[in-house]
């Protein structure tokens, strides 16, 4: 299977997860290289790479680079800082699925950058403190998105337990608010627009999730763009390939009524879980879920 085929199947099968943690990765490996490579011949890109990708606190700029605001949140400078904000990501990002739809967690994801972009700006444009240093300032990484998701999780599902290093075992919803506390702390540190951005980042994966629990989803129109896009990049990939003849058990009739009863059933149990938390399913409906799960 060649990489297209690749990501043309985590399309197909709904793995938002996969896929975050593929272009962060790639998109480092390919500026850290491209940027070895300028280096051989005296050409610094750092420069570049803080103008064009990462967000300026400055307005003006930022309205000349407006691509930023979503640029940013998958430039990392180094390998570390990848690293835990991926590993961050990959933690919590199982645990959100736990409690959401697969698909909602790429909304939350950007949600959270956006949100923890837009604070991060107005933060160093109204506080007399931060505007000091707004000359040269810039954004970048993917840790506000993953705040969003950390902090959405808590909500949902506040109760359930992560086992941590030299910790043991805690319940994610003192997860989620020692970093907002971390983070709240810190807004007055070397690091002030990243914390800030983090605060953005875990109030937007707070207000998603308690609005979703009244049933309201700000993030469809979101979600809605993402099915199509998907929908048409799995078209044009089926276009380009040979037809292959497949040999069904079941008939079409049979398959489309077994996939309905499905989806009702993972309807009633999200439903449930929206409503009362993860803890609420019982043995049989917790088996159901990761079943279905593990068939994505």
């Amino acid at each position: 299977m060649n990489f297209r085929s690749f990501l043309s199947h985590q399309l197909k099968q709904n793995n938002a997860l996969t896929l975050l943690l593929l272009v962060n990765s790639i998109i480092y490996i390919g500026l850290t290289l491209t940027t070895l490579i300028f280096q051989l011949f005296n050409v610094n890109l750092s420069a570049w790479i803080a103008s064009s990708l990462c967000l300026s606190a400055s307005i003006p700029e930022f309205l000349s680079k407006p691509w930023t605001v979503l640029t940013y949140m998958f430039v990392h400078t180094g390998f570390f800082h990848l690293f835990f904000n991926m590993l961050c990501l990959y933690w919590f990002g199982k645990l959100f699925q736990e409690s959401f739809v697969r698909k909602q967690l790429t909304g939350v994801y950007l949600l959270g950058g956006l949100v923890g972009g837009g604070l991060y700006m107005a933060a160093f444009n109204i506080f007399p403190y931060l505007s000091e240093h707004l000359a040269g300032s810039s954004l970048l990484g993917a840790s506000a998105a993953v705040m969003a998701i950390i902090t959405a999780a808590a909500v949902t599902n506040p109760n359930r337990q992560l086992r941590l290093l030299f910790i043991g075992a805690i319940k994610i919803k003192y997860v989620a608010i020692a970093a907002v506390i971390i983070s709240m702390l810190s807004i007055t540190s070397s690091n002030a627009g990243g914390q800030i951005a983090h605060l953005g980042g875990a109030a937007a994966g707070w207000l998603y999730a308690v609005l979703l629990q009244k049933h309201i989803d700000i993030l469809r129109p979101i979600t809605f763009i993402g099915d199509k896009l998907s929908v048409i990049f799995v078209l044009r990939k089926r276009k380009s390939t040979p037809k292959t003849t497949y040999h069904y058990v079941k008939s079409d009739a049979d398959f489309n009524q077994q996939k309905a009863r499905n989806d009702a059933e993972m309807d009633i149990i999200l439903d449930k879980i929206r409503k009362s938390g993860y803890g609420s399913l019982s043995d049989k409906e917790k088996k159901k879920l990761f079943d279905h799960s593990a068939n994505l």
